[in-house]
């Protein structure tokens, strides 16, 4: 990570040098790309579809039982 502000003059985004080592000073804090890369939020297109798939039938198996307990408690 490296820590980055913003030129005054030019409204540019530019790093800070020397790189302080609390972060919590910067004003913004840039990623590398091996930091995003390992980020379990980056998912190509297959990952992010068969996540999407895992959670609609999730969310289809729920439906399918919401509609059973109605259906049971109707009957009782």
């Amino acid at each position: 990570m490296v820590c980055a502000q913003i030129n005054g003059t030019t409204g540019a985004l530019e790093l800070v040098s020397p790189t302080p080592t609390d972060f919590s000073t910067c004003t913004y804090v840039v990623q590398s790309g091996a930091e995003v890369v390992a980020s379990p939020f980056a998912l190509d297109a297959e990952a992010a579809a068969d996540l999407g798939g895992a959670i609609a039938a999730v969310w289809a198996f729920a439906f399918c039982l919401r509609l059973l307990r109605l259906q049971l408690e109707e009957k009782l």
